[in-house]
Parts: C-alpha cells; structure tokens; sequence
C-alpha cells in the first residue's frame, strides 16, 4: 500500500484555494444561494470567530467560537469571486472601505478532515450589534 503526504494548509497559495465558506445568506435554502448554483455542495463544517446579526444577514468577525456554515467548491475561481465581491461589497483596490474582507480561513468540515477556503469577514463597525450565540445563522 502507497502512503502518501496530506499537503499542509500552509502548502496552498491564494491561486489554489477554490472553495467558499459561507454561513448566512449563500447557504442552501436562503435566498442568495443562487449566486453557488455553478457550485457544489462539498460538506458542512465550522470556522473559528463569532457571528454578529446584521439585519438581513449575518457577519463573521474575529472572535471566540465556533461560525457554522458550509464548504462550497467553486468551479470558475476567479468569475464566481467578482460576481461575489461585487455582492459583498468587496473591494480588493480598497478594502478598507468595503463592507466585508475576503479572507482565506481554515474549516473544519463534518467528515473531519480540514479545509483552507476563501470567507467574507464584515470589516465595518460593530457598534452594538448582536452576537449570534450559538453560531448558527440557520438555527438563531
């Protein structure tokens, strides 16, 4: 039998990471999964931080916990991801303006093994807003 090495989480480059967590509106069943209608469904999984009720939506932000969602593989990287920052109003030529930052996070899928996806974090100010305590945009 031929053993071979898991490449480290480390291993990947931005260019190699295909994949999307996403944990309020883009998940299944919610009204802006359509936007991942030319992805597939790889498994559900956690991040580390914490979920803030924004409204309509979620934000993730850095924080202690555990954020819930789902792994989704994109199949045209780059196409999908503008049609995405456009929609999460990310600006890659000034992000610190944009309502979320596309960042790279490490995911922790139900099968057990782990992932390195791309994730929008909410980059505005807090003020007051709402922990969602359980993490869990479906199961507020």
């Amino acid at each position: 039998m031929r053993v071979t090495a898991t490449p480290s989480l480390d291993d990947q480059s931005d260019g190699e990471i295909t994949s999307l967590f996403v944990y309020g509106g883009l998940m299944r069943g919610f009204d802006l999964h359509h936007y991942l209608a030319s992805s597939t469904f790889i498994d559900t999984g956690w991040t580390e931080g914490s979920l803030v009720e924004l409204g309509r939506y979620p934000g993730l932000i850095d924080g202690p916990g555990k954020v819930k969602g789902e792994l989704h593989a994109l199949h045209d990287t780059p196409a999908q991801l503008e049609a995405l920052d456009e929609l999460e109003d990310f600006d890659p030529a000034n992000p610190q303006a944009s309502t979320y930052l596309r960042t790279i996070c490490e995911v922790h899928l139900a099968n057990g093994s782990l992932a390195r996806a791309w994730v929008y974090k909410y980059n505005l100010d807090l003020g007051r807003l709402a922990v969602i305590e359980n993490g869990d945009w479906h199961h507020k």
